[in-house]
């Protein structure tokens, strides 16, 4: 039952990952609106799944009650607080283009 922490947060970096090499890697096309929008959507995807899997992992942390700060803890914390940061992230760069 240890190695499933290290599984879901190797599973969420691999997904945090994926939405940015995917996201540079999006489709070129004509209209930059449609490409913008087409890679935010896939963006906004993969995070979305990201954040998933980070939710499953803060789950079986709380429910195995891992002592705070333990190694086993971080592995199921970590992720939702890396989710946490990304959105905040995104949030900020959102608002900054609204006000800009």
């Amino acid at each position: 039952m240890r190695i499933l922490p290290n599984l879901l947060a190797l599973a969420w970096g691999l997904l945090v990952l994926g939405s940015l090499f995917l996201t540079y890697a999006g489709s070129a096309g004509s209209d930059p609106a449609a490409r913008a929008a087409a890679r935010i959507t896939v963006f906004l995807l993969w995070q979305g799944t990201a954040l998933l899997v980070a939710l499953i992992a803060a789950g079986f942390s709380l429910k195995r009650h891992d002592t705070r700060g333990s190694r086993i803890w971080w592995m199921g914390w970590g992720p939702l607080f890396g989710s946490i940061v990304t959105a905040i992230f995104v949030g900020l760069a959102v608002l900054s283009s609204k006000l800009l």
